[in-house]
C-alpha cells in the first residue's frame, strides 16, 4: 500500500521533471526446468531524448566506479542491458562477454491487442493487453492515468504506463514496484 501512495504523492513531479526511473521487480526462472524463480530489481530510465532499461546492480556498481575513479565489474543476472531513442522500436542490446560489451541492434515493434478487461494494482486500475514476442505469449496491465507508453525491457507501445507484464508460462514477470523522478 506504501507503493501505491508514493505513486500518488509524486504524481504532479511526474509530470515536469527531467526524467523518470522506475523500479520494477523481475521475477524469472534462469531455464525452464528451475523449479524456482529468482528475483532482481531492474531500472526503467525514460529521460527527455531516450529509454535505458538495465539491472540496479549496474546502476550501484556504476556509481561506485565515478565515486572512487576505479572500474568496477558488474555480474548483471540478466544481461538485460538496453538504450532506445524515445518513441523509437530499434534497440541496442549490451551484451556482457568476457569483460567486453557487445552492442546488438534489434528492431522490436509489438503488436499489441488492447482487452477491455480491467483490475485494480494497489490503487490503479490497469487493463489487459496482450501480443506475441521473442517466441512466447505476454499479457500486460497498463494504466492510463500515466501518460507514458513505456515499460520494462523492450515492452512499449501500449497507451499508457505498463505496470506489469509476464509471459503465458510465468518464467518473466516484471512488476512495477517504484516511481523516482531524476
Amino acid at each position: 500500500m506504501k507503493k501505491v501512495l508514493f505513486f500518488i504523492t509524486l504524481m504532479p513531479y511526474l509530470f515536469f521533471s527531467q526524467g523518470h526511473r522506475f523500479i520494477y521487480e523481475l521475477k524469472y526462472k534462469p531455464d525452464s526446468t528451475a523449479e524456482n524463480a529468482e528475483k532482481v530489481e531492474m531500472v526503467l530510465d525514460i529521460g527527455k531524448k531516450e529509454v535505458k532499461f538495465y539491472d540496479l546492480q549496474f546502476l550501484k556498481v556504476d556509481s561506485l566506479s565515478k565515486k572512487t575513479g576505479e572500474s568496477w565489474q558488474t555480474n548483471s543476472q540478466t544481461q538485460q542491458l538496453l538504450k532506445r531513442n524515445l518513441g523509437e522500436d530499434k534497440s541496442l542490446n549490451y551484451k556482457d562477454v568476457m569483460f567486453d560489451y557487445y552492442v546488438i541492434e534489434s528492431d522490436d515493434k509489438m503488436n499489441w491487442q488492447i482487452a477491455p478487461e480491467t483490475k485494480m494494482l494497489g490503487e490503479h486500475q490497469v487493463q489487459k493487453a496482450t501480443t506475441e514476442f521473442g517466441g512466447r505469449k505476454w499479457t500486460a496491465w497498463f494504466s492510463t492515468d500515466f501518460p507514458i507508453n513505456e515499460g520494462p525491457y523492450k515492452f512499449r507501445g501500449l497507451p499508457g504506463m505498463i505496470f506489469e507484464v509476464s509471459d503465458s508460462k510465468k518464467h518473466y514477470v516484471y512488476t512495477l514496484v517504484n516511481l523516482l523522478c531524476i
